[in-house]
């Protein structure tokens, strides 16, 4: 497997049952990829009313960790520009 941020090369090995070739691309990093953040809850398209309490849940994987998440304190809601940040 190839993961975001380490050392690759690509070998290739060619055989038709007599004879065979190898070929190899020298060594190369691959860039660290930025984490996929997903809205859990509220679902898409929901309407909520003057008034009404509105729970957020997300979650966020980041590859480039090796647990794979990211811990709610690095964690920030920026629900509208005009407002303070909710943790």
């Amino acid at each position: 497997m190839i993961g975001p941020g380490g050392r690759c090369r690509f070998v290739m090995i060619y055989s038709n049952g007599l004879r065979f070739a190898v070929a190899a691309t020298q060594n190369f990093t691959l860039p660290l990829l930025g984490p996929t953040v997903t809205i859990l809850h509220p679902p898409p398209n929901t309407v909520l009313t003057t008034g009404q309490p509105l729970i957020l849940q997300g979650q966020v994987i980041d590859a480039a960790r090796s647990s794979g998440t990211r811990l709610n304190e690095d964690l920030l809601w920026l629900v509208d520009a005009g407002l303070d940040p909710a943790r």
